[in-house]
């Protein structure tokens, strides 16, 4: 089993990470991914508010309030003084609200997902929230000793999706001339963090984030063997973080098409080596097996032929269906992969229209923006005929894993 812990500030496409999905501000029946029914277990704090249930959502802030509240109390003067110097410099349009500000990418909270196991093998849901629990709590922990050189803004408790997970939100703040300003190494060399490597200058793959990070990862481990999970200590050589859910679709499927190219070669292998143990066996035999005259049937040389072909030509059949059934499957994998994608890529241009039009209501650009999403969804639309029975595969297989789930748009079951 493994026990993971992955922290960035952007998703794959260099988007800052939204702060909806984390306290539930959005309208969560239309979220396949979302089981209702366990919602009322999931667990909230923020900065201001302390802990909060979902049943007790009223009168609490959402998390983008307390976020921006937080960067406000924390880093106005860095940001006031920033704005100054924009103005003395003549470049008034590089002023920013605290709110834009906090939206770029060198300056957005950094987020950072806990779990253990898989959907393939995971704990007991309670077992899980235990040890989740303890995460946070060592956190705050090794904050309060070295100094609070990070700055916990919101933690999400989920265990109303497939696996149970917590999502902390963190900005990271030092000291300067009595001052706070924002600043990773900064802060995390304040509060004593070394290099990985001190002989070695700082640099990408030499940064205190490195030490710290596995210094969590090592006490997030220490928590789930404390409460008897075995887990996988040594990380995986090749695995990737940080990666958004249409990454993990993508590399799921990426998976199940080396596996299945992986089978039809051991198939073959197999195949072959059957075909010539059965060779070495009739040509080791000390004497070839005698027949009866009686069991002997005499057929026209030219029907004896046509029978022969015939066979050969059903051999050569039934070689062609198990090929065709390997294709078939690599297809099914590869359209499930372009639909993902397109259905992704069709999702996100939606919601850069709507935002937009937010911005810029009844203008041009509106227009233009739907006419992009229009083409993306005929995209969609096209794949979806072109591969039908790759739909229906992939139907079946994510409602296997989330009961409810489909990949067509309005398709009746």
């Amino acid at each position: 089993m493994r026990a993971t812990q992955h922290s960035s500030r952007t998703d794959s496409a260099g988007r800052v990470h939204g702060r909806k999905h984390n306290d539930r501000n959005f309208d969560t029946s239309k979220a396949d991914n979302i089981a209702q029914s366990r919602m009322r277990e999931n667990l909230y704090w923020n900065c201001y508010d302390g802990k909060y249930r979902e049943a007790d959502k009223a009168g609490k802030m959402t998390f983008a309030e307390a976020e921006l509240r937080a960067y406000e109390e924390l880093f106005g003067t860095q940001l006031e003084a920033t704005n100054a110097r924009y103005m003395l410099q003549g470049h008034p349009e590089r002023i920013r609200s605290m709110g834009q500000w906090m939206s770029q990418r060198m300056h957005a909270p950094e987020e950072v997902v806990v779990q253990v196991g898989s959907v393939e093998q995971m704990p007991d849901r309670d077992m899980a929230r235990a040890c989740l629990l303890d995460y946070v709590r060592n956190l705050k922990d090794w904050n309060a000793d070295h100094g609070f050189p990070m700055q916990i803004m919101t933690v999400a408790l989920h265990m109303d999706e497939a696996i149970p997970h917590i999502q902390i939100r963190r900005t990271w703040a030092y000291e300067d001339n009595g001052d706070l300003r924002q600043g990773q190494d900064k802060a995390l060399e304040a509060a004593g963090v070394p290099l990985p490597d001190p002989g070695k200058a700082p640099g990408r793959r030499n940064n205190r984030k490195m030490t710290f990070d596995s210094e969590m990862r090592s006490i997030w481990l220490d928590i789930c063997h404390s409460h008897g999970l075995t887990v996988e200590r040594d990380p995986l050589p090749d695995a990737r973080h940080g990666m958004d859910k249409a990454e993990m679709i993508r590399e799921k499927h990426a998976r199940a098409l080396a596996e299945t190219e992986q089978l039809r070669r051991e198939a073959a292998e197999i195949k072959v080596s059957t075909a010539v143990k059965k060779a070495m066996a009739n040509t080791s035999a000390e004497e070839p097996k005698k027949i009866p005259l009686t069991d002997l049937v005499a057929i026209p040389a030219e029907e004896y032929g046509a029978l022969r072909r015939r066979s050969e030509g059903l051999e050569a059949a039934m070689e062609d269906a198990v090929q065709l059934r390997y294709d078939m499957d690599a297809d099914r994998i590869r359209a499930g992969m372009e639909v993902e994608k397109a259905l992704e890529e069709a999702k996100s241009i939606v919601q850069k229209a709507r935002e937009e039009a937010g911005r810029i209501k009844g203008s041009a650009r509106v227009e233009a923006l739907l006419d992009g999403t229009r083409a993306k969804i005929s995209r969609y639309e096209q794949l979806e005929k072109r591969f039908p029975e790759a739909f229906e595969e992939m139907d079946r297989m994510l409602s296997a894993e989330r009961p409810g789930k489909t990949i067509g748009r309005n398709r009746e079951k």
